[in-house]
Order: C-alpha cells, then structure tokens, then sequence
C-alpha cells in the first residue's frame, strides 16, 4: 500500500518596455531605469509579503481505528473529495476500489457498487500509508516493530511473519529487520477464543 510537492504559489513576471522616447531628457530616462530596476528587484511596499505567510502544510495523523489525516473510517468518497480534491489514481478489484492521493501519502479504500465505480456516497472502508515519513501519531512509518509494540501491545494476529493484524484497528507492515514500513487503519475488533452465542435474527420468529 510517492509525493509530489502541492503548489502554493503562482509566480508572475512583469517586463517593462526599453524603447524609450528619444526626446526624453536623460535624467528622466536615468530616473525610469532606476525605478524599473528597483521593481524587478522587489524593492517596494510589497515585496516579500506572500513569502513571508508561507504556511507548511501540518502532516496527517495516524490514529488507529479512525483513519489517517481528513480520511476517516465511515467518511464517504464525496466527503473525502469535497475536502481534499479528487484522488491521483484509483484501480479497481472485485468492487473494491483502492484510490491514492499523492501529496497526503495515503490510500483509501472504497467498497463500490454494483457499477465498480466510485459515487460520493461509497464508504471508506480502511487507509493506508504509501510513504516511510510524512506523518505524525503514536506509531508511524520507519518505527522497529518492538517500539510499536511497546505502545500498543503485542501483535498477536500476525501473517508471515510481517504482517501484524492488531485488534485496536491498526495494520502493521514489517520488513525482514522488523521495520515498520507501511500502516494502514481497519475498524477496531475484538479477539474471541470461542463464538458467541448465536441469536435469531430479526424477524426469524413465526
């Protein structure tokens, strides 16, 4: 489950005319050479106002069983594009349709519908990292598997020796030296030695 730099601004260039009118004194051409010098160098009022504000942008968060950054378990595709703008790319598997938007290093999973495409009413189903850095919570990316372990607990459910499945709805990616490199979120659950009792469902009585 990489990241292009979003644009904040839009640079403009303003070129001044050199063909001056003969007849003009040199003083005055002197003085209008100066001026349009002054300019292009951002000598003004103005200059270095927009660097000035830059704001970076804050890095999402991880938080497991919710979702990473503006991408929330139980948010849906609309809501998600209403706030952070249509996805990079998307692919679809089985009506299950993984989306990915750059510059938040995320990937969203959608259930679809019946016509395998994505509608602003399909829900979020997990989130996952598809960068190593970039984002903050108590376990990110490039984390040792024992550090993680120490906040959350031990990964009880694991998979091939690296993929741990924990029950606080959080999915861990390890590689050969125990290094964390993806993380993705699921709904928490919680772990059953035996089923629970089965009940009749609505409407099951005569």
């Amino acid at each position: 489950m990489r990241c292009h730099p979003f644009l904040l601004f839009i640079l403009a260039a303003i070129f001044f005319a050199s063909c001056s009118d003969p007849s003009t004194p040199k003083s005055d051409v002197q003085s209008t050479e100066v001026s349009d010098s002054g300019i292009a160098q951002g000598v003004g009022p103005d200059s270095g106002a927009d660097s000035s504000d830059e704001v970076e942008p804050e890095p999402p968060v991880i938080q497991a069983g919710l979702g990473i950054g503006p991408a929330q378990l139980g948010g849906t595709y609309g809501d998600l594009v209403a706030e952070i703008g249509p996805p990079d790319s998307s692919f679809e598997y089985y009506r299950v349709i993984f989306a990915v938007w750059l510059e938040l290093g995320i990937e969203v999973v959608f259930s679809a519908g019946v016509s395998a495409e994505l509608t602003d009413d399909d829900p979020i189903l997990s989130v996952g990292t598809k960068l190593l850095d970039g984002y903050q919570g108590m376990i990110v990316p490039g984390m040792r598997r024992s550090e993680a372990e120490a906040v959350i607990g031990s990964c009880t459910d694991v998979v091939d020796g690296v993929h741990c499945y924990h029950s606080i709805g959080l999915y861990l990616g390890f590689d050969a030296d125990e290094v964390i490199q993806t993380v993705a979120i699921h709904p928490p659950y919680t772990v059953r030695l035996e089923p629970p009792e089965m009940e009749i469902s609505a409407g099951g009585e005569r």
